[in-house]
């Protein structure tokens, strides 16, 4: 005996449907301590050890307790020699 295929509906719930109309991505929120780590990375790669550790500084203002921005700020101090902000 043959079967007819089944027409199945889904149901989206509400929320989901309004955000899909809006035509806007949702994606991570943007993170102001951790755009400053990057940007300060991306300085410490080129050298320009003032500017990584100015924003190496920009990212624990945002996040004091942002361990990355600590090493990272403590390895320029390393690379330049001076071995404590105060050099």
């Amino acid at each position: 005996m043959f079967r007819a295929p089944v027409a199945r509906v889904v149901v989206m719930p509400p929320i989901f449907c309004l955000a899909l109309m809006s035509g806007q991505q949702s994606g991570p929120i943007p993170n102001p301590a951790q755009e400053h780590l990057q940007r300060g990375e991306q300085l410490a790669g080129d050298h320009h050890w003032k500017g990584a550790i100015e924003k190496y500084k920009a990212a624990l203002r945002s996040k004091p307790d942002y361990a990355e921005a600590y090493n990272d700020r403590g390895q320029v101090y390393y690379w330049t020699g001076k071995y404590s902000p105060g050099q």
